[in-house]
């Protein structure tokens, strides 16, 4: 049944709700009950997110290395592992509720900033590594720009897709929901920027 709801230029409709009661996608009940933790809901959502993110890294590393002539493979760092990405997203998540002046001081040995967690877990050096060569796509494959359907986001398109799909297959949205959403401050370039006069700086 369609429902009408008119305001002074406004005319919005409804429909009757017709997704599952408890927004778990019936492929996915196996994998998520009241036991499962957060942690392993995330992966099941991300997984495969981070393959791509560490095979496009290594990707990149290597793409770098064949690009200088004067390279030496005996001095190549070894692959990234899929655990050293775990580890290394862990780090940078824990980064945003530690705020530091430089990416470094987190590696400090000052009294002032010293915090073992970050050289515990990975080593410096190598968590500049991975940011270094952090990638989401083949370089080598580009799509053409002079295409009409050229996709501004191919960058990141394989994650954006990969997300989507995961969403649809593990959960439909409930009923109930309250949207909101985030804006944050951005002033690189991009054409699809939105600008905000009144937005705090």
């Amino acid at each position: 049944m369609l429902f009408g709801l008119q305001e002074p230029g406004i005319c919005e409709f409804f429909f009757n709700f017709t997704g599952p009661p408890n927004g778990v996608n019936p492929s996915a009940a196996s994998n998520i009950n009241a036991e499962t933790s957060a942690f392993s809901i995330f992966i099941l959502f991300f997984r495969q997110v981070f393959q791509i993110i560490l095979t496009e890294t290594n990707r990149y590393f290597h793409q770098y290395m064949s690009s200088r002539t004067t390279a030496s493979t005996s001095a190549q760092p070894p692959d990234i592992t899929i655990q050293e990405m775990y580890k290394f997203f862990g780090l940078i998540i824990q980064m945003g509720h530690d705020l530091r002046h430089s990416l470094k001081d987190y590696w400090s040995r000052e009294e002032l900033y010293f915090y073992p967690l970050y050289s515990n877990v990975m080593a410096r050096d190598r968590f500049f590594h991975i940011l270094r060569f952090l990638h989401f796509e083949n370089n080598d494959d580009p799509p053409n720009h002079d295409n009409p359907n050229y996709d501004r986001l191919w960058k990141i398109r394989k994650i954006f897709d990969t997300l989507n799909n995961k969403f649809c297959e593990l959960y439909n949205p409930t009923e109930h929901l309250a949207v909101d959403e985030v804006i944050v401050l951005y002033k690189g370039k991009v054409v699809f920027r939105q600008y905000i006069p009144k937005k705090h700086k």
